[in-house]
């Protein structure tokens, strides 16, 4: 028997290859401390196009209720109270929260089940303008196998909006050092619905080296063309912790991105796209502070 994971954690390494550390859009500045009482504090600035957004996040853990608390504030006047409960029940996590954003305000509650052979999720929330949306996915292991299949459904306010958003199921293999995942998707949308079929491959060639590609194609739409993508983190040895990850496409994206820790209270990364269609370049930094 194997430990499957969570449906959305399925080829993970491969997903995080193509899509953490690029910060090729916008310029963020973030810090994070804790203080003497318990509470971590995180908040960051983050500069998109014209806008500039400030993030105010406090989260205590409750040990006695085996709950952490999380309140999430930003200029935009957006915000979310959070209670993550862990073993409310035996091997069950479950998160309740209140979220405004926009006009809207809304609760979701979410629940994670895991067993030596199955993982299970359930979702819903309640409040949006549209209707409540309902998730669920179960994944089955075996050895290094897992299958896998996710479902949301809207039940809408007004009965033409009721639709099925999304059905997807994922077949994967993994190993210590590599993934191979193949997925199919039913995509509900205002424009009808899609079918799309995807195959990624990730392998961890040594402690320093990453590499991972990827499949995409629309089957609905026979005239677009399918995507491959192609990635790579490069771990430097260095004590500074330094790494440098790259990604292109046959959509036309290139993107780079180079990491570095200064000490144990800065860390610093910028990252460049170029738009091989449009010809237009992208330009973006992080810079992490802590206490």
């Amino acid at each position: 028997m194997s430990n499957p994971p969570l449906f959305k954690d399925i080829g993970k390494r491969c997903n995080d290859l193509f899509s953490k550390d690029f910060p090729t859009q916008d310029q963020k500045v973030e810090w994070k401390g804790t203080t003497s009482g318990g509470v971590t504090l995180e908040s960051n600035l983050t500069k998109s196009g014209d806008a500039i957004t400030g993030t105010w996040t406090p989260k205590y853990r409750f040990k006695d209720w085996n709950t952490t608390f999380t309140v999430e504030a930003n200029t935009k006047r957006d915000g979310k109270i959070q209670a993550e409960i862990d073993e409310l029940a035996p091997n069950l996590k479950t998160t309740v929260s209140y979220q405004r954003k926009g006009p809207e305000n809304f609760v979701t509650v979410n629940g994670e089940y895991k067993q030596p052979s199955i993982s299970l999720t359930a979702a819903a929330d309640y409040g949006k303008g549209k209707g409540s949306l309902v998730e669920g996915s179960a994944v089955v292991g075996y050895q290094k196998f897992n299958v896998g299949v996710r479902g949301s459904y809207l039940i809408g306010k007004n009965p033409d909006d009721t639709d099925l958003k999304d059905l997807t199921a994922k077949v994967a293999y993994t190993t210590t050092d590599g993934d191979f995942v193949v997925s199919s998707s039913l995509v509900g949308g205002d424009k009808g619905d899609k079918t799309e079929v995807e195959a990624s491959y990730y392998h961890k060639v040594n402690s320093e080296l990453q590499v991972g590609t990827s499949l995409k194609a629309d089957t609905t739409n026979t005239s677009v063309k399918p995507v491959v993508s192609l990635g790579f983190q490069y771990n430097l040895p260095s004590e500074r912790e330094s790494m440098i990850k790259g990604k292109a496409s046959t959509a036309g994206d290139i993107s780079l991105a180079f990491h570095q820790r200064y000490n144990k209270n800065v860390k610093f990364g910028f990252g460049w796209l170029f738009d091989t269609n449009q010809k237009n370049t992208g330009f973006g930094f992080t810079l992490a502070l802590s206490d």
